[in-house]
């Protein structure tokens, strides 16, 4: 009986050591998602950002482009 103690208690200790690297590993892949959701969410507003100064250079363009053939009109 006291070997089977002992086997299961070493059996035991070797699974709470297993467990401790994959708690370990949960924390490093949990650490790693959340920057990469945070990288995420700042591409995702670069983006915004270029699409709304894309919109912003379009119209300009459009205005340059009115007051260009207003101009070859005037003359």
């Amino acid at each position: 009986v006291i070997s089977e103690r002992d086997i299961l208690g070493t059996q035991l200790v070797r699974r709470n050591d297993e467990l401790a690297l994959l708690y370990e590993k949960i924390k490093i892949q949990h650490s790693m998602l959340n920057k990469g959701e945070i990288q995420y969410r700042q591409r995702v507003d670069d983006i915004r950002l270029l699409r709304m100064e894309i919109k912003k250079l379009r119209r300009e363009k459009h205005l340059l482009s009115k007051s260009v053939s207003n101009l070859e009109d005037l003359r």
